[in-house]
């Protein structure tokens, strides 16, 4: 009887011991579970911005973030729905709402320029996030590109009026001058004088070669209507 009891004693004592040995292994060699760290999320590439307007309106209905932001630099619309993003990653888990945990309601608001911000409807891009809808972004497309161009919508549409114009001319006057000298093929004359014709409406409006691209590409993507010609 006694011995039983011995042996259970030391198989206790023999447990206790792997015990510590286990502690020791985890406090001095380091097997221990990592510190919880803050990760800095990456959200590329964002234009450079200053925050002109920051509203907060508290009440039992609604807890409401507004944001205004002027940017400048380089800008594209990737780097747009990246500070989007970030900005609103900052404003999301605030808590110092006294009627809600956090805001229910986040508006962000993008503006190119100081002017634009002050007549308040002109913004170039915008992050909406209202009740339990996740956030959504919409970039101003037309004045994205009026940005990146320079030129109003308008004037875009003037410009792609006459490109067409300039294009039809063209071809018209290759055909005509093909059919009396047939010493060149249809198709250089024809790039021939549409190069020409399209030069001169680059130099009418101040416009460069990369711009008159993006113009007829544009307006080929939204269906620009085509001029009315005799």
């Amino acid at each position: 009887m006694f011995k039983k009891f011995i042996n259970a004693i030391g198989r206790i004592f023999f447990l206790f011991a792997i015990a510590v040995v286990i502690l020791f292994v985890a406090v001095f060699v380091g097997l221990h579970i990592p510190e919880h760290k803050n990760i800095k999320k990456n959200y590329g590439d964002i234009p450079s911005y200053q925050i002109v307007e920051k509203k907060k309106y508290d009440a039992p209905v609604k807890a409401q973030y507004v944001l205004r932001v002027v940017v400048s630099g380089n800008v594209t619309k990737q780097s747009l729905k990246n500070l989007l993003n970030k900005l609103y990653d900052s404003v999301k888990d605030d808590h110092s709402f006294k009627y809600h945990k956090r805001p229910t309601n986040i508006y962000i608001f993008i503006y190119a320029t100081k002017k634009q911000f002050e007549k308040g409807y002109l913004y170039l891009a915008r992050l909406d996030k209202s009740g339990d809808r996740p956030p959504k972004i919409d970039i101003n497309n037309n004045l994205f590109t009026s940005l990146k161009t320079g030129l109003s919508t308008e004037k875009r549409m003037k410009i792609w009026n006459a490109l067409l114009i300039a294009i039809s001319k063209a071809d018209k006057e290759a055909k005509k001058e093909y059919e009396k000298n047939k010493t060149k093929s249809l198709d250089k004359i024809e790039k021939e004088k549409e190069e020409l014709y399209k030069k001169q409406v680059a130099q009418e409006y101040g416009i460069t070669k990369k711009q008159m691209k993006e113009i007829l590409s544009e307006g080929v993507d939204k269906g620009w209507p085509y001029p009315m010609q005799n």
